[in-house]
Parts: C-alpha cells; sequence; structure tokens
C-alpha cells in the first residue's frame, strides 16, 4: 500500500467526506483496494453508514416554518403603520422575502463551511420547498380552469 494514500486521507479526512477523498485518489490512478486499506488502518475498521441526522429534520422544519411566519409578521407590522399605497409595501414585502433568503443562504453557507452539513442542507431544502409551495395551488388552479375550458 501506498503511503502517499495514508498521508492523503489523513490530510483531508477532516475536511472532506470519505466518498469526495475516494473519488480523487481514483481520479489520481489508485486502485480502489488500496484505498480501502489505507482507510482500514486509519481507522482500524470499516466505517458505519450515515443516517439521516435528527438535527437535519429539526432544521428543515424550523425554517420551513419560520420563513412565511417572519415574513407575516414583518408584513403585519408594516401594513399596520401605513395603511395607503399599496404598490409601495409589495415592493417592501418582496425585499424582506429576498433578504429572509438571503440570510438563510448565509447560514447555510457558514454552517458548510464549519462542517455542519446537515444544517446547512436543511436550510437551502426548507428555502427550495418554501419558494416552491405557494406555486403548487396555482399551478393546480390553472390547471383546473383550462381544463374546464375545454
Amino acid at each position: 500500500m501506498a503511503e502517499s494514500i495514508i498521508e492523503y486521507i489523513r490530510e483531508h479526512k477532516d475536511t472532506y467526506t470519505r466518498e469526495a477523498i475516494d473519488r480523487e485518489l481514483i481520479d489520481r490512478g489508485y486502485p480502489e483496494d488500496e484505498i480501502a486499506a489505507a482507510w482500514e488502518e486509519i481507522e482500524g475498521t470499516r466505517p458505519v453508514e450515515r443516517k439521516s441526522s435528527s438535527r437535519f429534520w429539526l432544521t428543515f422544519f424550523i425554517s420551513l416554518l419560520a420563513t412565511p411566519v417572519v415574513i407575516a409578521l414583518v408584513g403585519r407590522l408594516i401594513y399596520a403603520i401605513d395603511k395607503s399605497n399599496y404598490g409601495f409595501k409589495a415592493l417592501i414585502g418582496m425585499a424582506i422575502l429576498a433578504l429572509v433568503y438571503i440570510v438563510g443562504s448565509l447560514i447555510a453557507y457558514f454552517s458548510l463551511r464549519a462542517n455542519k452539513h446537515d444544517v446547512a442542507k436543511a436550510l437551502l431544502a426548507a428555502m427550495l420547498v418554501s419558494v416552491c409551495i405557494p406555486f403548487i395551488p396555482g399551478a393546480i388552479i390553472f390547471g383546473v380552469c383550462t381544463v374546464g375550458q375545454y
């Protein structure tokens, strides 16, 4: 077994996943059996498969529920301050929505940098789902209205 495989794994195992390290070593031309032997020497046993983390689901549902709540509360506050000029309020509402998604993306980015992959994935998934959910009823209504015309 090549000592360079072991050195590479030790250098990168805290930063990258095992799959990413294996892929890089295979791309560099090392045989898979030597890579597996190097992992066994470093870890002593075969790796345990990662299960879905409860932290992922907790973060996903909290951020999925918190996003519309924050937007609604801020929107209600803006409406309470001034009950006229709806066009400006709509623009402010869209800016708040964009700000919530930018903040969520930044939190996901820094979570990913801190090796909290479950948190980052959950935040990004929740933001994508919360963007798609409002379009589903509209698509259904559009489909029903379109089919009803024929």
